[in-house]
């Protein structure tokens, strides 16, 4: 791979803390949302969790790097007319999903040579926090670059 995975890792931790959402912190140091104090959420995470690497008719080959993003939120669970998905889930995930949305029909490539693009792709985990007031969403995100 001709970029390094830090340097993926670092501008992934920039683009997620460029999202319009009150993140308090966004690291690439994963915390389990049990071992934490929630009075520092809402909070990200940017995790690499694997690779694919692909040769397509003998080229140069081209890396797919996945990622998760966990994003921990408080909800208020005891307020019956608490809308979780109204005032949490929704702005959050249109947040990210903003931050991951080329414009103009440019791809979204970390300001990184060689990468060629990077877009959330995968099922999204919610768990709203309804039951306990912490909401947890993990976010698939893949990068390609050769």
């Amino acid at each position: 791979m001709k970029v390094s995975r830090s340097a993926i890792s670092d501008a992934l931790i920039a683009l997620v803390q460029s999202a319009n959402y009150p993140f308090t912190q966004v690291s690439k140091h994963y915390q389990h949302w049990d071992a934490q104090d929630t009075s520092s959420w809402p909070v990200a995470y940017v995790r690499h969790i694997g690779e694919e690497v692909k040769h397509l008719n003998y080229a140069q080959p081209q890396y797919y790097v996945h990622y998760r993003i966990f994003a921990y939120a408080l909800v208020n669970a005891a307020d019956p007319v608490f809308d979780v998905d109204d005032q949490v889930t929704n702005p959050l995930l249109d947040a990210l999903d903003a931050v991951f949305t080329p414009v103009g029909g440019q791809k979204i490539t970390l300001g990184l040579q060689p990468v060629d693009e990077c877009f959330i792709e995968g099922p999204i985990f919610i768990a709203d926090g309804v039951e306990d007031g912490r909401a947890v969403y993990v976010v698939p995100v893949v990068v390609v670059t050769i």
